[in-house]
């Protein structure tokens, strides 16, 4: 489950600085502009790996 999360959250993370890029009009990935942190700390954007490490899953 948690490589999912990872790819998920890695996914939400450029489609938003795509969006923050389109939208402040601002050339190229976006990455130095709105880095990891920026997204994290000051938007609230959420980590589904941390969030979902001590759910307790079933087992098969």
């Amino acid at each position: 489950m948690p490589k999912r999360y990872r790819a998920i959250d890695r996914y939400v993370t450029n489609r938003l600085r795509r969006w923050l890029c389109k939208k402040h009009k601002v050339p190229g990935a976006g990455t130095s502009r709105f880095p990891d942190a920026y997204l994290y700390q000051h938007l609230g954007l959420i980590r589904l790996p941390t969030l979902t490490r001590n759910l307790p899953w079933a087992k098969a």
